[in-house]
């Protein structure tokens, strides 16, 4: 280092200087002061003063030197120096036989090292001649500390991790050690003498300087971050403490600055906050996404929402949708003055078969950057698009099948990096999930629809039909009931013939009762109101008490049944339904038939069960007990498996739950829940 070189060279310096001034001050016996003065001023100087005449006697010692070799005391003034210096060969053997001697020795005796500086210099005598020696000692231990602290101190800054600057007052930089070389592409030779203005990238304010400024020149320390430019122009970050650097006198001569790299923290925190934002803004729009299913309004929210979800620096953002391997332009926003007519940019489409661009998306499945469209070969120019010159273009894709494009186009060349495509995708993504959901709502719309208008077909079909066989299968049953009042007069094969088709009219006209009960089901002006069980459940009884009592079968009903909120014939209709079907499986053989019907509030709704002691079903045919034309013990019952098709569909258009509980051999309890009445609730 040159100042560590130069402090050492001004260390010598002194340490001559004060030899030079001793040997002046002994010069002092030769000038005619009387001896007092001339002993006075030897005592008082720092350095050891030795006099050693020509035969090597002691002539003379000053305290400072018998402070520094004890051996020397006033007694040994005459004594040979061979004597005195017996246990002390170590001085002895500097200035023994020597004339001129400048160096360095060491003591260890203490077995602590001892530095000191050695000055022998020729003591003439009267005529002139060499007549003795003048040995000068000054202890330097302080002084080799200091330098040995000095080197370590050097070797620390040389070697430290943190930028090191000096400059003087002016901030002209005086040293720099190899890390600000290294972080700054300067080498010593070109910074120093520099200005640290050469640092400066305009990104610091003007006040942090003055703050600055006025902290350190008034003798204070500051600290602060920096955005500084490099040699190269690239901006770096740095943290930096000053601190004035003081003479003995308390001037500040110089400034030195410790400063520490941080532009990879900084780009670190740039990219978390950036990725917080995004979280944010997605969070956002994902929640005002999520309260419309309208594709227009979707569409709209998306491009209201692009410039706060994606900080990406852009002019022009494009959603394209893409259907039959052409994409056309759903939603656009120009920022510029030359804002295109909304005409001429939505009536443009993109075929695939002749957009390199966006094929290029579909078939990597990735966002693509390009830089400048005038180097990107197969560009189709467009005049709704003529300003672009760079752009970046995002998939809007589900489950890996692209439906659309998020384009931001920019005038300007190069003005998109890779760091940009994450909040761009991540933004796209967003618009996938929000697109197809409010795709597949208008599909469902536009399929529910359909169904809604062929389902109308359908029952007025189906009433069509119930009305047109009424008059039919009426004349078929009034005919029938004419002749039978004459059966006796009847072939009894012929009286079994019509038999047969009064049992065949009665399946029909229950199938007709059936079809325009599911008509009716489809009729939402049907009002809900309180409808009370236990007439519903008498009146669904007596439609089969001949069956009843021709087979002595044990009805059992709980009195008090709670009231519910439904449409009273429906209710009626599902009460007969589960009578009928538990007197149809009841059983021919069983002994002693029963059906006990029950009721009671639980988990909020009104739950009646009916259950009999018959054949009961099997687990595997309880899967399919309410789907249309189901049926199950044939030899035992006759039907067409629409009656528990028709409960369930009553069941579930009152906001209410069916199920059933069966045991082969020992009987089923088919349950209905509806929902009560309001104002409280009736419990039974």
């Amino acid at each position: 280092m040159g100042d560590g070189a130069l402090l050492v060279v001004l260390a010598l310096a002194l340490v001559v200087g004060g030899m030079l001034i001793g040997w002046a001050l002994f010069k002092l016996r030769e000038v005619a002061f009387t001896p007092q003065i001339r002993d006075a001023v030897i005592a008082s100087l720092s350095d050891g003063i030795l006099v050693v005449d020509a035969a090597g006697r002691i002539l003379d010692a000053n305290p400072a030197l018998m402070a520094i070799v004890p051996q020397v005391t006033p007694d040994s003034i005459g004594r040979p120096a061979d004597e005195v210096f017996a246990a002390r060969t170590d001085f002895l053997a500097r200035f023994k036989d020597v004339r001129n001697f400048q160096g360095e020795i060491i003591s260890s005796t203490s077995g602590v090292p001892r530095y000191y500086d050695l000055l022998v210099t020729p003591l003439p005598d009267q005529r002139g001649r060499p007549g003795g020696r003048v040995i000068i000692l000054r202890e330097s231990t302080r002084r080799k500390e200091d330098e040995a602290q000095l080197r370590r101190l050097s070797h620390a800054v040389e070697q430290s991790a943190n930028m090191v600057v000096i400059t003087n007052t002016q901030g002209v930089i005086e040293y720099v050690n190899p890390r600000f070389c290294s972080v700054t592409g300067y080498t010593q030779p070109e910074i120093l003498g520099q200005h640290t203005r050469v640092l400066n990238s305009g990104e610091t304010p003007p006040e942090v300087y003055a703050d600055l400024w006025q902290r350190i020149t008034g003798g204070g320390q500051w600290s602060g971050e920096f955005h500084n430019r490099r040699k190269d122009g690239e901006l770096y970050w740095v943290q930096s403490t000053i601190s004035p650097v003081v003479d003995g006198a308390g001037r500040i001569t110089h400034f030195i600055a410790i400063q520490e790299d941080i532009t990879e923290r900084k780009r670190i925190e740039a990219a978390e906050r950036e990725q917080r934002l995004l979280a944010e803004a997605l969070r956002d729009v994902a929640n005002a996404l999520s309260s419309t299913l309208d594709l227009n309004e979707v569409l709209d929210r998306l491009l209201d929402s692009v410039d706060r979800a994606i900080t990406v620096p852009h002019d022009m953002t494009h959603i394209l949708l893409l259907e039959n391997g052409v994409a056309r332009v759903v939603r656009s926003r120009h920022a510029g003055a030359e804002d295109p007519a909304a005409a001429e940019i939505y009536a443009t489409s993109f075929p695939l078969a002749t957009t390199r661009s966006f094929r290029e998306v579909v078939e990597t499945g990735r966002p693509l950057i390009i830089p400048d469209i005038r180097m990107y070969q197969g560009w189709v120019a467009r005049p709704a698009v003529r300003t672009i010159r760079s752009l970046i273009c995002a998939p809007i894709s589900i489950d890996g099948q692209v439906i659309g494009f998020l384009n931001l186009d920019a005038v300007r060349p190069g003005a998109f990096n890779e760091e940009h495509i994450r909040p761009v995708q991540a933004f796209a993504e967003q618009a996938a999930v929000a697109i197809r959901n409010a795709q597949l709502f208008d599909q469902v719309e536009r399929y529910a629809a359909s169904l809604e208008e062929r389902n109308q077909d359908l029952d007025a079909f189906s009433h069509m039909v119930a009305h047109d066989l009424r008059a039919p299968l009426n004349l078929i049953t009034g005919y029938l009931s004419l002749i039978g009042d004459e059966t006796d007069r009847l072939d009894p094969a012929l009286v079994e013939y019509m038999d047969a088709v009064r049992v065949g009219a009665d399946k029909m006209a229950e199938i007709i009762e059936s079809l325009l009960l599911l008509t009716q089901l489809h009729d939402t002006s049907q009002a809900l109101d309180r409808v009370s069980m236990a007439p519903v459940v008498a009146a669904g009884v007596e439609r089969f008490r001949r069956e009843i009592e021709a087979r002595a079968i044990r009805i059992e009903i709980q009195p008090d049944l709670p009231d519910v909120l439904a449409h009273p014939g429906w209710v009626e209709e599902v009460v007969a339904n589960l009578i009928g079907n538990a007197i149809k499986y009841i059983g021919h053989n069983n002994p002693d038939p029963v059906i006990a019907i029950a009721g009671r509030v639980r988990d909020g709704l009104a739950r009646f069960e009916v259950i009999d002691n018959g054949l009961g079903i099997a687990p595997v045919d309880q899967q399919k007990l309410f789907e249309m034309f189901s049926r199950f013990h044939h030899d035992e019952a006759r039907g067409f498996g629409l009656g528990l098709a028709i409960v369930q569909r009553i069941i579930y258009r009152l906001n209410g739950q069916l199920g059933v509980e069966s045991t082969p051999e020992q009987g089923s309890t088919f349950w209905f829940a509806l929902p009560l009445p309001p104002h409280g609730e009736d419990a039974p």
